[in-house]
């Protein structure tokens, strides 16, 4: 009830109104202008004007009332239209009157400067019912007056104005000149279209193709002018057509927009930039308002939440993202960020499929133009992380273990050689503990005196990152000295060098039976280096990788390197060479041995030898067949000797065939006792068995014969008793 009389009262308070500002019009109706009453609009609808808008506009009263021939606003100059809006506005925000000065155009045409002081007339409740004012012509004086205002604008100001009428320049302030590099005088009445660039032209014709298809081509545009150095400068230009004495002419404010357009390009480079580093980004980012709710996500952030933008932009974040058990820490951090804070922590949040995601987050307002609107937050999925810090921890702690527990004595020194740490073999290896030694230079302490210069460069090699392995002899606490090898190498740290880690092996023990060995190694290769049959060994491609002296020189080779990765083929003929590896590769092949072979063989003088051959195979640590050991004996003498022997045998055997014919019928004289042979000669008796036998004679005489031809003597030795039987 109280409102319907208040919209009464208000209602019978612009009555009154109207009715005070008619009996005013009625007043002022012989004044050279107008009174007016209108509508707060952009046609500035008239409710009530004074007949002097009959001189000023060309127009009767009832032509404007409420526009029903034409509006106030559209005989206002369109260039002006926007200025006396928004200076009427403000003044209506300010409660205060406007006075404004602009162009209008009146039913014949004319342009004309008019001066308006007006108001805004409020109801009691401060609601705005209508402008009141009025408008009057611009003397010529004030014209002039203005005129001369414009000059020194346009003299002044630091935008280029010209004027240009049948394609040449007309006018133009000296801004102009000076942004082209011309004088006034190289460019009065020069064709404007010299001074576009090539790009700029282009722009020209593309307007002019617009305006030929009856589109709507804005005055304002931005351009590109060549300079007279050739060089191009970027504009923008704002142009409109105006009268200019009796003819139509363009008259243009060009202003120079080179800085403008490089801050452009940089503000785009930058968006473009952040655009990508927002994409792209590894981080899952998403920002929020004011109330946290979600504006954009990146797609990491749909990729390790499993949200899509478009599910959850407008949702709160923490309600999103954050259990239930965590909010309240969630709500500290965005209550910092509120206050223009900063916040970065590590906590776990909830992807879409309800699992928990361990992320490292940080928060930052987002301002602009010095006014917080929002807030970025960035996530990191640190699983990997956290499972490498893990990894690591169990890296450290096997290290330490092994650093602790080591067969070998280790110690860590820092960049000058001094001690940082050492484990318990290294105490039990030379008898120091940590406390003796620790922050001391450790050649001092295990390295004899004469051979310090030689640890010393060996430190500093280590020292510039070089990797040194290597076998010295040190000294233990009580003096005495024991072989160690040792390993040293650098200690890097995030890429920086700080400093050296030693191992020391013993190998006192080591070294004793490397003496050992090598003491029968020699032992072994004098031992074969001098028997006289030929040892030797050969690889799997039947190569002799040994040789003794016996067999270098069975092959006519002067020492055991010039037959050392050669194989038989080099020393031998081809034929005897094959026989040779045929054996060796079945050896190998087969893994049996041939033992006590008798093989011919050929001697370094060429003539046939004979040895007595054994090849054995050769297996490596794992088992493998490697190659063979082949023993070679000389047996040409006693091949020689059996060949003599079997020789006289089959002499032998012979003649005892033909001495065994004796038994057989033998044909004798009966005179003479001559025998006859089988080649039918007689020969003697004697002659006939020695050659058929291997019996002598000699000569002497029987009793009978000797008592015959004897007697004497037969006598004699008969009484001494040297005559046997009869």
């Amino acid at each position: 009830m109280g409102n319907m009389n208040q919209r009464s009262k208000n209602k019978k308070s612009a009555e009154t109104g109207r009715v005070e500002l008619i009996d005013k019009i009625q007043l002022l109706e012989n004044l050279p202008g107008i009174v007016y009453r209108c509508a707060n609009d952009r046609d500035w609808t008239m409710l009530d004007i004074s007949h002097g808008c009959i001189d000023l506009l060309e127009y009767q009263p009832e032509d404007l009332i409420n526009n029903k021939t034409v509006s106030y606003g559209d005989l206002i100059e369109p260039k002006d239209r926007d200025m006396v809006f928004n200076e009427i506005q403000k003044a209506i925000d300010e409660r205060k009157s406007y006075i404004i000065e602009y162009r209008i155009r009146t039913a014949s045409g004319k342009i004309k400067w008019v001066w308006e002081q007006g108001i805004g007339i409020f109801s009691d409740d401060d609601e705005l019912l209508s402008l009141e004012g009025y408008i009057t012509e611009l003397t010529e004086t004030q014209i002039l007056g203005k005129e001369e205002k414009y000059r020194l604008l346009i003299e002044n100001i630091k935008d280029a104005i010209v004027i240009s009428q049948f394609d040449r320049f007309i006018f133009f302030n000296d801004q102009f000149a000076s942004m082209l590099g011309y004088s006034v005088s190289e460019l009065t009445m020069m064709d404007y279209r010299d001074v576009y660039s090539v790009k700029g032209v282009e722009i020209l014709r593309e307007r002019s193709a617009r305006r030929d298809r009856g589109e709507n081509v804005p005055s304002q545009y931005d351009t590109v002018f060549r300079r007279k150095d050739g060089s191009e400068i970027n504009v923008e230009a704002n142009v409109s057509i105006i009268q200019y004495q009796g003819n139509t002419a363009t008259f243009a404010v060009i202003r120079d927009i080179s800085d403008r357009k490089k801050a452009e390009l940089e503000i785009q480079k930058q968006k473009q930039y952040f655009e990508a580093l927002y994409t792209s980004s590894p981080g899952a980012i998403a920002t929020l308002d004011m109330q946290q709710n979600i504006v954009n996500v990146n797609p990491q952030f749909e990729r390790l939440f499993g949200h899509t933008l478009q599910e959850i932009k407008g949702q709160n974040i923490d309600d999103l993202i954050v259990p239930q058990d965590l909010r309240k820490g969630a709500k500290e951090i965005t209550s910092r960020i509120h206050l223009g804070g900063t916040a970065g922590v590590e906590a776990q949040r909830l992807r879409k499929d309800g699992t928990l995601v361990d992320v490292s987050i940080n928060g930052a307002p987002i301002i602009v133009d010095g006014k917080q609107i929002g807030i970025i937050a960035v996530y990191v999925d640190i699983t990997a992380i956290r499972a490498a810090e893990e990894e690591v921890q169990k890296q450290k702690q096997y290290f330490e273990a092994l650093f602790a527990n080591a067969s070998d004595a280790i110690v860590t020194l820092d960049l000058s050689g001094n001690v940082v740490s050492i484990n318990s073999y290294f105490e039990r290896l030379f008898g120091y503990t940590r406390a003796d030694i620790y922050g001391k230079n450790l050649d001092s302490f295990i390295v004899k005196e004469d051979n310090i210069e030689d640890a010393t460069m060996i430190t500093k090699k280590v020292q510039d990152g070089g990797i040194m392995h290597f076998e010295r002899k040190r000294m233990r606490k009580d003096g005495m000295f024991i072989d160690v090898s040792v390993s040293g190498a650098p200690i890097i740290v995030n890429g920086k060098h700080i400093g050296a880690l030693a191992i020391y092996r013993d190998i006192s023990e080591q070294k004793r039976i490397e003496e050992t060995l090598a003491n029968e190694r020699n032992l072994m290769r004098t031992l074969i280096d001098h028997l006289p049959d030929a040892i030797y060994v050969k690889n799997a491609a039947c190569q002799k990788t040994l040789s003794n002296k016996a067999d270098f020189q069975n092959m006519g080779a002067s020492s055991e390197s010039a037959v050392l990765g050669k194989t038989d083929f080099d020393f031998y003929p081809s034929e005897l060479a094959a026989l040779f590896q045929a054996d060796d590769l079945k050896v190998i092949e087969t893994g049996k041995p041939i033992l006590n072979h008798e093989e011919k063989t050929t001697r370094p003088d060429r003539t046939i030898g004979w040895q007595i051959s054994s090849k054995i195979p050769l297996k490596d640590s794992t088992g493998r067949i490697v190659g063979l050991v082949g023993i070679g004996h000389d047996i040409t003498e006693r091949k020689k000797a059996e060949e003599e022997r079997e020789r006289i045998i089959g002499e032998l055997q012979t003649a005892l065939r033909q001495v065994n014919t004796l038994s057989g019928l033998i044909p004798i004289c009966a005179n003479c006792k001559k025998i006859r042979d089988d080649k039918g000669y007689w020969s003697d008796v004697e002659l006939y068995i020695s050659k058929h036998s291997d019996a002598e004679f000699s000569h002497g005489l029987c009793n009978d014969c000797m008592k015959k031809l004897y007697p004497e003597q037969y006598d004699r030795l008969r009484a001494q008793g040297k005559l046997k039987g009869k």
